[in-house]
């Protein structure tokens, strides 16, 4: 990094990820321009700042960031953009009998770099052959793909989110020995083939849950089975979310073997880029304290769900999303004290949880949106595309979606008093980022 001005003596910062900080004055005694040379650490985002030596200097300078430039005027350069797109490149080659051997498969290595932030994705085709995808990130990380769906012998791996550095891409086939010519199309633009649903992010899966008619005549609350039907019915006829990956059960259906087997069928066919969402709208209760004998629950007192036939308990929730191996999984729950599930779900990476009320409050009926809850009617409409405003993109984040909900919470429940405390959204991301996608949208 270079500054240079003429008009005031500069200052250069820079700050990264985790502590990093980094400062210059001068170049050299006796120079007024600043200049840094960086090994950059890790991936992430770095701000520059621009200021002066004195108080209340002011004029014009010139910032240059690049790499293979020096400091203090520098050969300068042009710097990788954070988001947007990535170019789609194409790259040929042939599996042959004279290229490497991975486990007795002939192998091909490219490595290519893509827009930090970026959506992309890696797709090889070949005619001759069943192609088999290895992609090995900056980070460490290897991800795999054979077929990009059942029938097909092409291969896909779709990153949401682009690191910066050099991902290493290893072509080769699924059976051994087979060899033949391929193409690889990589990039954020890349079209759908055939049987293919929300490239970047996977498919989704989604249980929906409600209960508007309970057991007798004193427990019934209206619009909550509606609630489950309305969010279901949006997220298809979005194209987020195929039919066959959707359960919906309300009223009667909504018993605990049937909760307990939709979640195993989405934990043995759901696939680590997939992304899930289990809602519930209904009742909701607590144990007495000290009742339970979990030392998470610091009041003594576990949660519960209310199904058709009895309670689901925070602690059992928990062992049901163990069962899942996605790569985001949501929990979004619209009934009282839910909040108290954050601590007993929301204990591994790539879980997120919404819930509409903290673990000792009451949650109310949005009777003027016409839903059983507030979160069910703001989750609906945030996911339907209102919250992907940063930027309106094909790609809906974490961070848009909790954005979304404290927004409307802030606007339409900020005085809903329960009768045991005001009614305020819970929001636990655990370990996803605010950048993570949750789905992408169909172009």
């Amino acid at each position: 990094l270079a500054l240079t001005s003429s008009a005031f003596d500069t200052y250069l910062l820079v700050r990264g990820p985790g502590e990093f900080r980094e400062d210059n004055d001068d170049v050299e005694p006796g120079n007024t321009n600043s200049g840094l040379t960086l090994a950059v650490p890790a991936a992430g985002t770095y701000r520059v700042g621009v200021t002066s030596y004195r108080p209340g200097e002011t004029g014009a300078y010139e910032l240059r960031i690049g790499s293979g430039g020096g400091t203090g005027g520098g050969t300068g350069g042009t710097t990788t953009p954070s988001g947007g797109t990535s170019p789609t490149q194409d790259l040929t080659g042939a599996l042959s009998a004279d290229d490497r051997q991975l486990n007795d498969k002939y192998a091909d290595l490219h490595t290519v770099t893509f827009t930090p932030g970026s959506p992309v994705s890696i797709r090889v085709e070949s005619t001759e052959f069943d192609t088999y995808l290895i992609v090995n990130t900056p980070s460490g990380q290897q991800l795999d793909n054979d077929d990009i769906v059942s029938g097909n012998t092409n291969s896909q791996i779709d990153i949401p989110s682009a690191e910066a550095g050099e991902y290493q891409l290893i072509i080769t086939s699924y059976a051994n020995g087979e060899t033949g010519a391929y193409t690889v199309h990589a990039g954020s633009e890349l079209p759908l083939i055939a049987g293919q649903t929300n490239t970047q992010t996977g498919n989704v899966w989604g249980v929906f849950t409600g209960i508007s008619d309970y057991p007798g005549s004193n427990n019934d609350l209206p619009e909550c089975a509606n609630d489950a039907v309305k969010l279901a019915q949006t997220l298809t006829e979005a194209g987020v979310i195929e039919p066959e990956r959707s359960v919906v059960l309300t009223d009667g259906q909504v018993t605990n073997a049937a909760v307990r087997q939709a979640l195993a069928r989405v934990g043995q066919e759901a696939g680590p880029n997939d992304t899930f969402i289990f809602f519930f709208s209904g009742h909701g209760n607590r144990g007495n304290a000290g009742s339970s004998q979990d030392p998470r629950e610091l009041d003594g007192a576990d949660e519960t769900i209310i199904l058709h036939d009895g309670p689901i308990l925070d602690d059992a929730m928990g062992e049901l999303f163990d069962g899942i191996n996605t790569r985001l999984s949501m929990l979004a729950l619209d009934s009282c004290f839910s909040g108290g599930f954050a601590k007993d779900v929301i204990t591994r990476p790539g879980r997120i949880g919404f819930f509409s009320s903290e673990e000792d409050v009451l949650s109310q009926v949005a009777v003027n949106f016409q839903a059983g809850g507030y979160l069910s009617h703001f989750l609906r409409t945030g996911l339907a595309g209102d919250a992907n405003t940063d930027p309106r993109d094909t790609i809906l984040t974490a961070g848009e979606l909790q954005h979304h909900l404290v927004n409307q919470f802030g606007q339409h429940v900020r005085n809903v008093n329960t009768s045991r405390g005001w009614q305020h959204l819970v929001v636990d991301r655990g370990g996803v980022g605010v950048d993570v996608p949750i789905f992408a949208y169909p172009r």
